[in-house]
C-alpha cells in the first residue's frame, strides 16, 4: 500500500518536471507592437516683406527738411510731420512736388518754393490754410484796389477778415531788383511819439529815386482798403517789405490809419477825416510810419485805439508768470528792428500808422 502510494507520487512529479522542461525550451517570437508615430508639422514659412523703395526725390526732401528744421519729418511715404502730427492732404511726390488734396477733394500741385516750413507756425503755403478738422481749404480772396483817391473805398473788409487778407496779401508779392536796393536802416523814435521810421539823418531818403536808378525796399501803393469797428472807419494801409533774409519771400506788414475820433460819427470821419488822411499820405509822405504803441496823438491829448489795442491785449509783452513773452508786441518789435520782419509781419498782427500832419514829413 505504502509502496502504491510512493510510486502515484513519483509519477506526479514526472509530469510536473516534463511540463516544466517544455515551457522552457519554447523560443519566444517576438511581436509587432503598433508605434505612435509623432505628427511633424513643418516650421511656418515667414513672409519676407520687401523694404519700401524710396525715390531719389523723396530722400532728397528729407535730408532738406532734417537739415534746415527741427520739428519737421518727412516718412518715406512722403507724408509731412510737424511736432509728431501728421498733415491730412499733403504729399511729397516722386515728381518733386507738394500735392494739396483740398476739403473739398480738389488736387493742387505746388512746387517747393511755394511752400514754407516754420519750426514755430507749422507748414504754410499761399492761398491755403490748414484746418486740424478740414485739412486744408483755399483762402478768401478779395479785390485789389488801388491807392487813389478815387477808389479808395472800393474794397471793405471786417476785422475778422484780417488774417485772411494778410494771407491773400502774400500772393500779390513781386521781386524785388536787390541789385537797385536803397539800403536805409530801421530806426525806433521813443517818447510822445513812438514809431519806426527810416533814419531821418539822412534824409530825403526816398525822394528822386528814378534819377539815381535806385529802388525802396518797400511798396506801400499795392492795394488798400477799409473796415469799421465799433462805428469808426479804418483805412488799411499794406507795406510789402523786401526781406534780405529771404530774398525770394516778402514780407507783408499791416498798418491801418484809426478813423477813431470820439465825439464824431463814423459818417463824419469818412467824409471829412479819412479823404485829408489818404491824400496827405499819397501826396506829402514817402513811407508808412509804424507806430509802436495802441496810442495815438492827437491835437490835445494821447488817445487808445480800441482796434489796434486787441493786437496789444492779445500779445501781452510778459505771461503770467511774470516772465518775457517771446511773442509779445515788445518782443516782437524788437525782433523786426533788428532784422528779422517776420516779428510784424504775421497774421493777426496789425498796427497803427502814423499820417503826419505837416506838408513834408522831416525824418522822411
Amino acid at each position: 500500500m505504502k509502496a502504491k502510494k510512493q510510486e502515484s507520487l513519483l509519477q506526479s512529479l514526472l509530469l510536473l518536471l516534463f511540463l516544466l522542461t517544455a515551457c522552457s525550451s519554447q523560443t519566444a517570437v517576438p511581436v509587432d507592437l503598433p508605434t505612435a508615430t509623432a505628427s511633424q508639422t513643418p516650421p511656418p514659412t515667414a513672409t519676407v516683406i520687401p523694404s519700401p523703395t524710396i525715390s531719389p526725390e523723396v530722400i532728397a526732401m528729407q535730408e532738406q527738411i532734417a537739415g534746415d528744421t527741427k520739428n519737421f519729418t518727412l516718412n518715406t511715404e512722403g507724408k509731412l510731420e510737424y511736432k509728431g502730427v501728421t498733415y491730412n492732404g499733403l504729399t511729397y511726390g516722386e515728381d518733386g512736388n507738394w500735392h494739396l488734396t483740398l476739403a473739398d477733394g480738389t488736387e493742387v500741385t505746388l512746387a517747393p518754393g511755394q511752400v514754407s516750413m516754420d519750426d514755430k507756425k507749422g507748414f504754410s503755403v499761399n492761398s491755403y490754410t490748414y484746418d486740424v478738422e478740414k485739412g486744408f481749404v483755399k483762402n478768401k480772396e478779395f479785390k485789389i484796389a488801388a491807392c487813389t483817391a478815387e477808389h479808395i473805398f472800393d474794397e471793405k473788409i471786417t476785422v475778422e477778415d484780417l488774417p485772411a487778407y494778410h494771407d491773400w496779401l502774400n500772393t500779390l508779392s513781386k521781386p524785388f531788383d536787390a541789385s537797385k536796393i536803397k539800403d536805409v536802416p530801421l530806426m525806433r523814435q521813443r517818447g510822445e511819439a513812438n514809431r519806426i521810421i527810416y533814419d531821418w539823418r539822412t534824409a530825403p531818403n526816398w525822394e528822386d529815386l528814378e534819377a539815381t536808378g535806385q529802388i525802396a525796399p518797400f511798396r506801400r501803393d499795392v492795394t488798400c482798403a477799409y473796415l469799421e469797428y465799433q462805428g469808426y472807419t479804418y483805412l488799411v494801409l499794406p507795406i510789402e517789405f523786401y526781406d534780405k533774409n529771404e530774398p525770394t519771400k516778402n514780407k507783408w506788414v499791416l498798418t491801418v490809419a484809426s478813423g477813431y475820433w470820439p465825439g464824431h460819427s463814423a459818417v463824419d470821419g469818412r467824409k471829412l477825416w479819412i479823404p485829408d488822411t489818404f491824400d496827405r499820405w499819397t501826396n506829402d509822405m514817402n513811407i508808412t510810419p509804424i507806430v509802436t504803441s495802441s496810442k495815438f496823438q492827437d491835437s490835445r491829448k494821447p488817445k487808445i485805439d480800441p482796434l489796434v489795442a486787441k493786437v496789444f491785449a492779445e500779445h501781452p509783452d510778459f505771461l503770467s508768470d511774470g516772465s518775457l513773452n517771446p511773442e509779445g508786441m515788445e518782443a516782437r518789435i524788437v525782433r523786426f528792428m533788428s532784422g528779422d520782419l517776420t516779428g510784424l509781419a504775421d497774421r493777426g498782427i496789425y498796427l497803427l500808422a502814423d499820417i503826419g500832419t505837416s506838408s513834408k514829413h522831416w525824418f522822411e
